[in-house]
């Protein structure tokens, strides 16, 4: 942790490391080698990149096949809240290439991507994000999201012991321009492992709640969900 984080041959060590080292309203890059394993999350986020064609950017290097593993227990993955001292919004972040994983969870874990910052031109791509109590969820508070993406994703295996809540893979409250494409949503709301964790009528594969407009859901395969495959309150468009 104590290199500079500037090439391969001067990475640092912790997830913590290379998050301080970003710039807040710069389009910087945090890249993890594929194939490592971290036993740590990203924890709070509150840094955003300076434009849409400027992005901050996490992905990955290297010539691994396995994405780089976030093993996060039963903590978040990575958490963006309104909280003192923190931006009002978040803006133009590109999350691609991570696997989250809440390796130990008994149904009482966080949740894997948590946005709750409004703001604009969010992308997840090609992620994977496992086992959480609900695996990604947008939220808008203090101000809608815009420009909410996720792409070629696999969000599986999200479940929550019955009483601390609802299990969801995705749920979206507060953001318009959202657009869901070619991803696999499976096994989201539930666990047949875990006896406490029972499937219900509130857990999802996917929940797109009321409040939210320009709804585009394509070419997704979506399987055995808790109850909903989809629960699409606000109406959309579903294709393939």
């Amino acid at each position: 942790d104590d290199d500079d984080g500037s090439s391969p041959e001067r990475a640092v060590r912790t997830l913590a490391a290379a998050q301080a080292r970003l710039r807040h309203g710069h389009p910087d890059w945090l890249l993890l080698r594929r194939g490592d394993v971290w036993n740590e999350g990203f924890g709070d986020w509150q840094k955003s990149g300076r434009s849409e064609a400027e992005p901050l950017v996490i992905s990955s290097y290297g010539h691994a096949a396995e994405r780089p593993l976030l093993r996060t227990g039963n903590d978040g993955g990575l958490n963006s809240m309104p909280t003192s001292g923190a931006p009002s919004t978040l803006d133009y972040f590109v999350v691609e290439g991570i696997h989250f994983h809440a390796h130990t969870n008994t149904g009482h874990a966080g949740v894997g991507i948590r946005l709750l910052l409004g703001g604009r031109g969010v992308l997840i791509e090609n992620c994977m994000v496992e086992g959480y109590g609900s695996n990604v969820v947008v939220q808008g508070y203090g101000g809608p999201h815009h420009s909410f993406e996720l792409y070629r994703s696999i969000v599986v295996d999200a479940f929550l012991a019955n009483g601390e809540g609802h299990a969801q893979g995705l749920f979206i409250e507060q953001a318009h321009g959202i657009r869901i494409v070619e991803n696999v949503f499976d096994h989201n709301g539930w666990s047949e492992s875990v006896p406490a964790a029972r499937p219900d009528i509130y857990s999802h594969n996917l929940y797109i709640d009321n409040g939210n407009t320009g709804v585009v859901l394509r070419g997704n395969l979506i399987a055995r969900g808790s109850s909903h495959g989809l629960q699409l309150r606000c109406g959309g468009s579903v294709v393939n």
